[in-house]
């Protein structure tokens, strides 16, 4: 690709240009206090724009480019991978794991092998994400739709367990139901902001994310769930993460999703007809 337009699945030529909201996003959450959420996250942005602009479709997936740089090629797609995955290992060492434990000991000690291993673990979820978003952004709408499926479920599933069944609820400080909503709250509306506002233009067909866009959204959603969760829902979650990404190798999800007559449904909802 050598320009900022592309042809989707239907034929028609649109441009990438949704994904630099993430980039935006990125300069707002760093001008906001965080900055290593908004250094992370451009960065990612921008291993995903070297895909986008200089990336060839011969080689896809962790097996396409690993038998390529078996070839003595290494594509930008290899690239990509390994600097999102040292971005993602960097912001949870720096950031994330400092709310993870609540702060204490751990949270001094740079070099404390339990703090290295965690950080591993939050890394690969982070960066597990960020490329699972990328393999699913192949239809109008559909990656955003997951991502408003994930962040609610998470932050549900976090709310009931912090507060309802009490899990994590003293680490965290939280008293109060009002205390354990605000905890997740927050950041959710903080996370989900971008993706509401380029649902519709991406659903009609006026632009697309791109590998940017989608990795970067694969990151901030990573980098939330993470620090939403207790270490053994980050070992849950990465598994989960990591079971999707090894299916991918496999398994085509649009394949999936066009024989399910539900999800097929959920993933239409808002879409042009195909020739409209």
């Amino acid at each position: 690709m050598n320009s900022f337009k592309t042809t989707n699945y239907a034929g028609r030529t649109i441009y990438y240009g949704l994904g630099f909201i993430w980039l935006l996003w990125a300069a707002l959450v760093a001008l906001a206090g965080s900055w290593q959420l908004g250094l992370a996250t451009a960065l990612v942005f921008g291993f995903g724009l070297l895909d986008d602009l200089f990336g060839a479709s011969s080689s896809k997936g962790f097996k396409g480019h690993l038998t390529a740089l078996g070839r003595g090629t290494i594509t930008t797609g290899l690239i990509k991978l390994i600097g999102i995955s040292a971005v993602s290992f960097w912001y949870a060492l720096q950031e994330g794991l400092t709310k993870i434990q609540g702060g204490g000991e751990l949270a001094q000690s740079w070099y404390d092998p339990r703090r290295l291993a965690i950080a591993c673990l939050a890394g690969a979820a982070i960066a597990l994400t960020s490329n699972f978003f990328n393999l699913v952004d192949l239809r109008p709408g559909r990656a955003a739709k997951i991502y408003l499926f994930f962040a609610t479920i998470t932050a549900v599933v976090v709310v009931l367990a912090t507060w309802f069944m009490g899990f994590n609820a003293s680490e965290l400080g939280l008293s109060t139901l009002q205390e354990s909503l605000g905890y997740v709250g927050h950041p959710y509306l903080v996370t989900i902001i971008p993706i509401v506002l380029i649902l519709i233009p991406d659903l009609r067909e006026k632009a697309m994310l791109g590998d940017a866009g989608a990795n970067a959204a694969g990151f901030v959603l990573g980098a939330f769930i993470v620090l939403w969760l207790g270490w053994v829902g980050i070992a849950l979650y990465t598994l989960i993460m990591l079971a999707l990404n090894l299916a991918s190798e496999k398994v085509s999800f649009s394949h999936v999703i066009e024989n399910n007559p539900l999800l097929k449904k959920l993933d239409n909802i808002g879409r042009l007809n195909s020739g409209e």
